[in-house]
Order: C-alpha cells, then sequence, then structure tokens
C-alpha cells in the first residue's frame, strides 16, 4: 500500500474524530435533515480542501506544470483555424511521424555512431511529439492526464508485480 493511501486514510480518520468531536457524529452517521448544518459542514470542507491545495501548491517545485496545464497551453499555438479537421488531424499526424522520427534518427546518432548525448536536444524533440499529440488528444476532449494515469492502470494489469521478460512473454493480449 502506497504512503499515500495511508496519508488518506489518517486524513480520513482525523476528519471522522473532528465531525464525531463538533457534531456528536461522523458525516456518514448525519441524516442531513437540517439543510443549514449540511451547508455549514459542506463549507467547512471545502475550506479545508482549498486550504489543503494551497499547502500543496507552495511545495511544488518552481516552473512545475502538470499535463493538464501543459496541453492548456499547448493550444495557444495549435492553429485551430483550418474549417477542414481532417487536414488538421493529417498534419498532426505527420508532425508525430516525423519528430518520432527524429527521436529515433537523434539516438541512433548516439547509441551507434557515437555522437555525445546532448539531453537538450532529446528534451526538444520530445517536447515537439509531445506538443503534436497533446493537440490530437485536445480534439476529442481526451487530456494527458487521463491517457497517463490509464497507461499507468493498464501497465498495472499486464504487470502486477512489475516488469518482467518471462511475464512480458507469457501476458495475455487484450
Amino acid at each position: 500500500m502506497g504512503r499515500y493511501l495511508y496519508k488518506i486514510m489518517d486524513r480520513f480518520k482525523h476528519q471522522a474524530e473532528k465531525g464525531i468531536n463538533k457534531y456528536g457524529q461522523t458525516l456518514e452517521e448525519n441524516p442531513r435533515t437540517d439543510p443549514i448544518i449540511a451547508l455549514e459542514y459542506l463549507a467547512e470542507e471545502l475550506t479545508d480542501g482549498l486550504m489543503y491545495l494551497e499547502e500543496l501548491k507552495e511545495k511544488l517545485p518552481p516552473g512545475h506544470m502538470g499535463f493538464n496545464q501543459y496541453q492548456q497551453q499547448c493550444e495557444r499555438t495549435a492553429n485551430r483555424q483550418t474549417t477542414d479537421p481532417f487536414k488538421f488531424l493529417t498534419e498532426k499526424a505527420l508532425g508525430i511521424i516525423g519528430e518520432a522520427g527524429e527521436i529515433g534518427d537523434y539516438l541512433k546518432k548516439v547509441l551507434c555512431h557515437g555522437h555525445p548525448m546532448n539531453t537538450e536536444k532529446l528534451t526538444d524533440e520530445a517536447g515537439d511529439l509531445l506538443w503534436y499529440l497533446s493537440t490530437i488528444l485536445t480534439t476529442y476532449g481526451i487530456t494527458l492526464e487521463k491517457v497517463a494515469l490509464h497507461n499507468i492502470e493498464k501497465l498495472k494489469t499486464r504487470y502486477p508485480e512489475g516488469f518482467s521478460t518471462e511475464a512480458s512473454i507469457n501476458r495475455k493480449e487484450g
């Protein structure tokens, strides 16, 4: 069990104790017959949540950007002026292919031709690839964060004990 799950469980226990101390019962036991009490409780919980989010923001490293924020920023340069969605998506799909090729070509030079690794060059090309992917996903209302979380869950299902050659060879498709 991850350390965050323990933190959530501790927080849940703390909140239950707080509810018992203040209201004489937990939220689950509250029949919520009085809408004013329910609203006051909700206001307190929302305030606690906002304070917690602000605390988390302060702990992020400078310049931190999440997937969703990155995806929103990509839209500044997505150039969605075309009225032909086929042309827009074709351009982005070909961009993905081109950028993946540039990454592959660069790694070939490093791994096979003895060029020194330049992580800034690799970062630039990976960023271009991510930009094209982001614009396609946005077209269909899919977030990069959703893709990342879905992929992790898929890999956990595929390799519950972590990757191994044996698990890879014997894994079930679909």
